[in-house]
C-alpha cells in the first residue's frame, strides 16, 4: 500500500485517549478464537460426524448439511476460499458447474452466505466493542480474507472504542493500492469520530508490512495528531495471519 503526499487541514474536537485498546501480534486460524466473526477457511476435513466441542460442527460439516451433500464436496469448495465475502460473489451458474450443485443448492448457499453478511455487517447489529488487534481481524478477515486484490479500509470508533462505522477506502491492484492521507480521516472529522484503526489485506498472504505500509502509518499518526484524533492501530491481515503495526512498533513515537 502506498501513501500520497496529501495531509488534512487542522480541525477541532476534543479527544479522550483510549488505554483499552491493546495491540496483539497476530497468530494463526489454527490457533486463534473469533470473539466477533466467525473464520470461513477450513483447513481439514473431519469425519461427517465429527464436531468441535467449543465451536459446535466445523465448517464443512455444516455446509454439508445445508446443501445436502457429502462432506468431502463441501470441504472441496470452503477450500477454494479464504472468507465469506469472496464466496458470496460466486454467481450461481458458477457454483453449479464448478461444484456440481444444483439451482436449489445452490440459491440455498447464496441465502445462507447473504443472510450470514447482513448479520454481521447490517445497521441492526450490535456495535462491537475493539479491545485489541485480535478483534479487529475477526471482524474484518471475512470481508478481506482471500481477496485477489488490495482493499483498504477505516474503523471509526467511539470514546469506548465501539465501532461507529467501517468504510472502505481503496479498492486496489494486486498488490498495492495508492492512498491519500487526507481521506483516512475525511470521515471521521464529518462522524466527529475520537479515534481510528487502519485496515488492510495482502492479497500474496503474507501478513508482514512493507515500507511503504509503514510509511502511511506514520504520516497517519502525525495527522491524526494535528486532528486530535487517535489512531489506534494500523492492521495488516494475511491468509492465515495478521500484524499490529502499533503492536511492532512501526509508525509510531517518529
Amino acid at each position: 500500500m502506498k501513501g500520497k503526499d496529501s495531509m488534512p487541514a487542522a480541525g477541532r474536537m476534543t479527544n479522550l485517549p483510549s488505554s483499552d485498546y491493546i495491540p496483539v501480534v497476530g497468530e494463526s486460524r489454527a490457533t486463534t478464537k473469533p470473539s466477533l466473526a466467525p473464520h470461513a477457511r477450513l483447513p481439514v476435513k473431519p469425519a461427517a460426524n465429527m464436531s468441535v466441542a467449543d465451536d459446535g460442527p466445523s465448517l464443512d460439516v455444516v455446509l454439508a448439511r445445508l446443501l445436502g451433500v457429502k462432506v468431502e464436496r463441501a470441504a472441496a469448495l470452503l477450500d477454494d476460499y479464504d472468507a465469506i465475502a469472496p464466496l458470496a460473489r460466486v454467481e450461481v451458474a458458477e457454483l453449479r458447474a464448478r461444484y456440481r450443485l444444483t439451482a436449489r443448492q445452490a440459491t440455498r448457499l447464496k441465502d445462507a452466505l447473504t443472510l450470514t453478511l447482513r448479520l454481521l455487517y447490517g445497521s441492526g447489529r450490535e456495535r462491537p466493542q475493539i479491545r485489541s488487534s485480535r478483534d479487529v481481524t475477526d471482524l474484518m478477515r471475512p470481508r478481506l480474507g482471500g481477496l485477489p486484490h488490495e482493499e483498504v479500509w477505516v474503523l471509526l470508533l467511539d470514546t469506548k472504542n465501539r465501532v461507529v462505522a467501517e468504510i472502505q477506502l481503496y479498492v486496489g491492484t494486486i498488490d498495492s493500492c495508492q492512498v491519500r492521507v487526507a481521506e483516512l480521516f475525511r470521515e471521521a472529522v464529518r462522524r466527529n469520530a475520537r479515534n481510528l484503526i487502519l485496515v488492510h489485506n495482502h492479497p500474496a498472504g503474507s501478513a508482514d508490512p512493507s515500507p511503504e505500509d509503514v510509511a502511511l502509518t506514520r504520516e497517519a499518526v502525525r495527522a491524526g495528531r494535528l486532528l486530535d484524533i487517535v489512531v489506534l492501530d494500523h492492521i495488516v491481515v494475511g491468509r492465515q495471519a495478521h500484524t499490529s503495526l502499533k503492536e511492532r512498533g512501526l509508525g509510531w513515537g517518529d
